[in-house]
């Protein structure tokens, strides 16, 4: 992903930000900047807390976990074939198969 694909997605979470779902697009804008920049833009210790929000009981903190996962989703994803098809901006994903990102403790 390069730095102007990176800044494209990252606007469009700001603008659906502002109109709709701001605890999913929180989590989404700090799951994008986590997967773009890696440890500079936080802890392995914030990470896996972040990782583990979506199990939460209390659904402001999953909403925060969900998009914590699809921010970072949309930067490995990319890497593998374009943006994921679910991408629109239109609003927050449903749960899924979290695959190797809950396993990567390297990242």
């Amino acid at each position: 992903m390069t730095r102007d694909e990176f800044e494209d997605i990252l606007q469009r979470a700001e603008a659906t930000y502002a109109e709709n779902a701001p605890l999913y697009w929180c989590g989404f804008r700090r799951g994008l900047r986590r997967a773009y920049l890696g440890h500079a833009a936080s802890s392995q210790i914030d990470h896996f807390a972040w990782l583990d929000f979506f199990r939460d009981g209390d659904a402001c903190v999953a909403e925060l976990g969900r998009g914590y996962i699809d921010g970072l989703e949309a930067v490995v994803s990319h890497g593998r074939g374009g943006p994921r098809p679910a991408w629109s901006g239109s609003g927050q994903a449903a749960p899924r198969d979290r695959g190797p990102l809950l396993d990567s403790a390297g990242d």
